[in-house]
């Protein structure tokens, strides 16, 4: 297990830990959990790339420490900074 941190795009921090080895995808379920985000609508951006979810994070360069950048996507399809992320009771 490493810890990374995602953070939104108002600089909100989210420390997670999670095993390299997991999907992309699987990172998005625990942000689920702690965010209240579907994963439908959560993109991860590391080193300027947005990070495909059939790839673990190994595989896209992830590592212990590692800043990954979320954009949440409207069902009409604009990237916005999510309001769920600050009124969520179970947030660090």
């Amino acid at each position: 297990m490493v810890e990374i941190t995602i953070r939104s795009l108002t600089g909100r921090s989210i420390p997670v830990e999670i095993d390299l080895q997991q999907r992309v995808s699987d990172l998005k379920e625990v942000v689920e959990v702690k965010e209240g985000i579907p994963p439908a609508q959560q993109r991860f951006l590391f080193t300027g790339r947005q990070l495909d979810d059939d790839k673990t994070l190994a595989e896209c360069g992830v590592a212990n420490g590692s800043d990954l950048h979320l954009v949440v996507k409207t069902l009409e399809g604009v990237d916005f900074e999510s309001d769920a992320m600050d009124t969520n009771p179970n947030t660090l």
